[in-house]
């Protein structure tokens, strides 16, 4: 259907053994029979849990426009190419600094300390880290909210702590990143020898 200029929503109720094609081509005739001069106007039927996402074609006269599930797809594969990419930065950034700490490790193993403890202290490490960012990036994120609504002519709202599902999976992908991004320096740095050297 084209993008028209006013919509009218009608709720119905149908049957669960009703064919839609032909509820529709029956409501089409009705309207057509009675106001035949306005043809361009098609009716068609829409689930009600598809309305939110899968009815950005239609501009209500005293409607917000719906939002549509290609650009929730859109945001959510560019905020995991920025997450993977962060990632990715932390793991460059701790596998470069692991000269750094060989001196470290070296003490740690002279002591007794077994690669398996080493490998957790920096998956401790990263998944702190990516904790201690968390608070940083919600601030920062309230912050640009406004420029990035003003670019995408959209009204977005950060309502992670209204419910407790939502702070699980925010914690849940915070959690994550730490692991994903820790896992390769953690690797490295426990199984460096400073006495190959």
């Amino acid at each position: 259907m084209q993008r028209s200029h006013a919509a009218v929503v009608t709720y119905v109720l149908l049957d669960d053994v009703a064919n839609l094609a032909r509820v529709e081509e029956t409501l089409n005739g009705f309207y057509l029979q009675h106001v035949p001069d306005l043809d361009v106007v098609h009716m068609y039927l829409q689930p009600l849990h598809d309305i939110h996402l899968h009815s950005d074609n239609i501009r209500y006269d005293y409607i917000e426009t719906n939002s549509s599930a290609r650009k929730v797809l859109l945001f959510a594969g560019l905020g995991v190419a920025v997450l993977l990419l962060a990632c990715i930065n932390f793991m460059n950034l701790a596998t470069a600094r692991a000269i750094l700490r060989a001196k470290e490790v070296g003490v740690r193993k002279m002591i007794g300390a077994t690669r398996k403890q080493l490998f957790f202290q920096y998956m401790m490490e990263s998944v702190l880290y990516a904790l201690l960012a968390f608070p940083f990036s919600i601030i920062l994120a309230e912050l640009v909210l406004p420029l990035f609504d003003t670019i995408t002519g959209s009204e977005i709202h950060l309502h992670v702590w209204n419910k407790v599902y939502l702070i699980a999976a925010t914690l849940g992908i915070v959690l994550m990143s730490g692991l994903v991004s820790g896992i390769y320096p953690a690797i490295m740095l426990s199984a460096f020898r400073p006495l190959a050297l």
